[in-house]
């Protein structure tokens, strides 16, 4: 369990430093010249959660949890500037995510043993996407995003 747990360490940070590098670090470069921060912050959002669709198994919600951590990501790297800190917010969402179970079992590390009821996915992805939601508010109260360039 520990080596599994090191390489779901190493292979999350991987996955969120460059999935952190397209969707911030790049589209967001090239998007903030041209556009508000608030349109730049949702066009990296919805392209986010396009560029997780290869995933499939989706629902409303999942799709939800993603725009919305995906929109989170965005106002803290637009606020911050900061692609480290970022990376690690995704990174440790990563990490959870796998380590937890919540990927429907299909991680060797997982702390959990689980198996996805379909029952109770919905409830389950609405609370992840409740989550998020709130991950979102929280960062676009905070430092003053709705302060920034209109």
């Amino acid at each position: 369990m520990l080596i599994s747990t090191v390489i779901l360490l190493i292979s999350t940070a991987y996955i969120g430093f460059s999935e952190e590098i397209v969707f911030r670090g790049y589209l967001i470069r090239i998007l903030s010249p041209s556009y508000s921060y608030r349109v730049t912050a949702v066009i990296s959002a919805i392209v986010f959660t396009l560029g997780h669709s290869v995933n499939g198994g989706f629902d409303v919600f999942r799709i939800l949890e993603l725009f919305f951590v995906g929109l989170a990501l965005a106002i803290c790297y637009l606020t911050t500037r900061s692609l480290w800190m970022v990376t690690g917010i995704h990174w440790i969402w990563n990490f959870t995510w796998f380590y937890l179970g919540a990927d429907g079992g299909s991680s060797s590390s997982k702390i959990l043993e689980t198996v996805i009821n379909h029952e109770v996915a919905i409830p389950l992805n609405l609370i992840d996407a409740i989550l998020a939601f709130g991950l979102f508010v929280l960062l676009y109260s905070f430092k003053g995003f709705h302060t920034m360039k209109a």
